[in-house]
């Protein structure tokens, strides 16, 4: 967010909505406050990547955290994400921005 809040070429900007889609760069602008320390510009391609980095690390968490019938279920759908270091959970920072993505999409569905 803060590196798409930050670019002002039109051409850039005009990428990273291609490549994230139009609600997901209106959610991300939406929320820039919750941006972690990312103050550096990026290409849209390697934005791309750090977004897909960064999501696969969530996701993995987030499996880990599952009960194990649980988690082994979902495995059945989903493909675990490849194990990299990821954050520890604790993240007083994550947790506000899981909790500020889990908000916008429960508000989201509710209004559907």
């Amino acid at each position: 967010a803060a590196t798409l809040s930050r670019e002002i070429r039109g051409e850039v900007v005009s990428e990273y909505r291609r490549l994230l889609g139009d609600d997901a760069f209106t959610l991300a602008l939406a929320h820039r406050q919750l941006a972690g320390a990312a103050n550096l510009l990026r290409t849209p391609d390697e934005l791309i990547q750090v977004i897909d980095r960064d999501g696969a690390a969530c996701v993995a968490a987030w499996l880990e955290a599952q009960p194990a019938q649980l988690r082994a279920w979902l495995l059945l759908r989903l493909q675990a994400p490849a194990q990299e270091k990821h954050p520890q959970p604790g993240n007083e920072q994550q947790v506000t921005v899981v909790h500020a993505v889990a908000r916008h999409l429960t508000e989201v569905n509710a209004h559907e």
